[in-house]
């Protein structure tokens, strides 16, 4: 009796496929478009799975919708690893609304934005339109605001305190979600925006004695680590002077595939046009950045696709 295909065989199946060489080489000019035909269910990321692992470099993925993305995402980690694919989510339900929005979403989108400066290629994001409307803290200002310690430095209380809370993170007893730190003697936790566990970081005096992530549920340590970088909260307009398009982030050789533009195109203009019917909503209250600030229009998608990519993709 034959064992069951692997995903591993399975994806190097793909790899070995004469068509998978086509696209490879199809995709080298710069600028090139391509578009698959005949792809249906799961063969779009075994297809862009295989051709990932073989060229390399890094790809954006643009879904028609959220729940789209996350079947897509799905199947790539099962292919790739889930440490591989990122999913940028949008950040809040309802624009405008600091009580709705996600504190995860803004972890996670901190986190993709983290990896791009950090890793600078060899990404592989998964979105969808509505998420990718909303602009982005831009790469300097994200560079000049990210913090970070390392054994042996360094610091008093009151000037981490000073920092975390000009960060925006909020003081309290025990830390369980991103944008929260707590201070116990020599000890500081502080749940970064952009990662899955919290930091415990230890004091001898002011000098950084451990850093550990650990789990804040139980308390156990995960991971001893040599720094802890701290990235802010990227959603809270009032910590950044600017912001743009989340494609100005993407390295210049990103693969950007999508499965229809004109789709893409569609969920663009119904973010924008929520965020105006929330904005307008605020008027003659709190005075708040206008949506063209703060969203990208529709129109811009084509023109935005055309700069941020060498090559795409239209599955």
């Amino acid at each position: 009796m034959e064992s069951p295909m692997r995903p591993a065989d399975l994806l190097a199946h793909y790899q070995r496929d004469p068509r998978t060489a086509a696209l490879t080489a199809a995709l080298t000019p710069h600028a090139a478009k391509v578009e698959l035909k005949g792809v249906c269910a799961s063969a779009a990321p075994l297809i862009a799975g295989a051709q990932h692992v073989t060229a390399g470099g890094s790809h954006l993925f643009i879904l028609d919708d959220k729940e789209q993305a996350a079947y897509f995402l799905n199947d790539l980690e099962q292919l790739l690893g889930k440490e591989t694919p990122l999913f940028f989510p949008r950040s809040a339900r309802v624009p405008y609304q600091e009580e709705v929005t996600e504190n995860a979403n803004i972890a996670m989108r901190a986190e993709v934005l983290n990896e791009i400066r950090v890793r600078g290629n060899g990404i592989v994001v998964v979105s969808f339109p509505e998420a990718l409307a909303e602009r982005v803290i831009s790469r300097k200002e994200l560079n000049d605001q990210t913090f970070t310690l390392a054994l042996r430095e360094q610091y008093t209380m009151e000037f981490l305190d000073d920092v975390f809370i000009t960060y925006g993170f909020h003081k309290v007893d025990f830390v369980y979600e991103p944008g929260q730190y707590a201070i116990r003697g020599g000890i500081v936790d502080i749940f970064s925006y952009s990662f899955d566990y919290p930091y415990r970081i230890e004091f001898f005096g002011d000098e950084v004695e451990s850093i550990r992530k650990f789990d804040p549920v139980n308390q156990l340590s995960i991971n001893k680590m040599t720094k802890a970088v701290i990235v802010p909260n990227i959603g809270n307009s009032t910590l950044h002077e600017s912001v743009e398009p989340f494609f100005h982030f993407l390295p210049s050789d990103t693969v950007i595939w999508a499965t229809d533009v004109e789709r893409a195109r569609k969920g663009f203009a119904a973010a924008f046009e929520r965020a105006e019917s929330a904005f307008e909503r605020t008027s003659g209250q709190i005075q708040f950045t206008p949506p063209d600030e703060l969203f990208i229009a529709p129109e811009r998608l084509d023109e935005l696709l055309a700069l941020s990519a060498a090559t795409s993709v239209h599955l």
